[in-house]
């Protein structure tokens, strides 16, 4: 897969969150850092037009940012025609935020979310 560029997007960062637009509490390094880990562990789907993240460490997922009344502990990376990726913290409350079952089961499997999460994500809730 192939990456051309990466756009930290200000619409993600600055406006005030609401429920179709998080926003980031991490900072754009973390932002960028989490994008690559994603996809250098392969949770790519959509004919590689979409990469998932989430951070575990310490027995907590990290707060990567808010909808203004839920936290975003996973992120989504997206890529448009010219082949510029952007990403964004997400609530997996929409159907098309919520990661594959296969990338859900890998972070099962590598520890970073337990069955019951990976079943709550799948339902929509976290």
């Amino acid at each position: 897969m192939k990456v051309d560029r990466y756009k930290v997007n200000d619409k993600h960062r600055k406006n005030a969150a609401k429920e179709d637009r998080t926003q980031w509490i991490v900072s754009d390094f973390y932002e960028i850092k989490l994008f690559g880990e994603g996809q250098i562990n392969g949770w790519v789907c959509d004919n590689n037009k979409t990469i998932w993240s989430i951070e575990h460490r310490n027995g907590q997922h990290t707060i990567l940012g808010s909808n203004g009344s839920s936290d975003a502990k996973m992120a989504k990376y997206t890529v448009d025609h010219n082949n510029e990726w952007h990403g964004f913290p997400i609530v997996p409350i929409r159907n098309g935020d919520k990661p594959t079952t296969r990338i859900l089961e890998d972070w099962e499997n590598k520890g970073l979310i337990t069955r019951p999460q990976r079943r709550k994500i799948n339902s929509g809730r976290w």
